[in-house]
């Protein structure tokens, strides 16, 4: 029904049996998704707080920030805020990206050993 009402998205599903509703587009979610959000708000407050969040990320992505580090890592520690406290899991947080980050600095900055045999 939200895909045939919003025109935008696709369908998608899981190989348990789950749907789900996608939209990618970065133009849809600024131009169709976040205003329908805005228009129909939210009853829980934890949902109304996620939505501020991605908003947010969105918002940042817009600007083309998240193209720098300092944007990325701004994304990164917003979606962190996201479901806080329900339990939640995630392939990737915010130290396997601090942490990819020193490795890939140690690995550029480590001077090359010359060796004479």
């Amino acid at each position: 029904m939200m895909k045939k009402y919003l025109g935008i998205g696709r369908l998608q599903t899981r190989r348990d049996g789950v749907h789900y509703y996608i939209v990618s587009s970065p133009d849809d979610i600024r131009n169709v998704i976040i205003p329908f959000f805005k228009h129909y708000n939210f009853f829980s407050e934890s949902k109304k707080k996620n939505f501020a969040i991605f908003s947010e990320a969105a918002n940042i992505m817009r600007n083309r920030k998240h193209l720098s580090k300092d944007g990325l890592l701004e994304i990164i520690m917003l979606r962190e805020k996201i479901n806080e406290g329900k339990g939640r899991t995630r392939k990737y947080n915010l130290q396997d990206y601090l942490d990819s980050q020193k490795s890939s600095e140690t690995i550029r900055q480590t001077p090359l050993i010359s060796v004479k045999i």
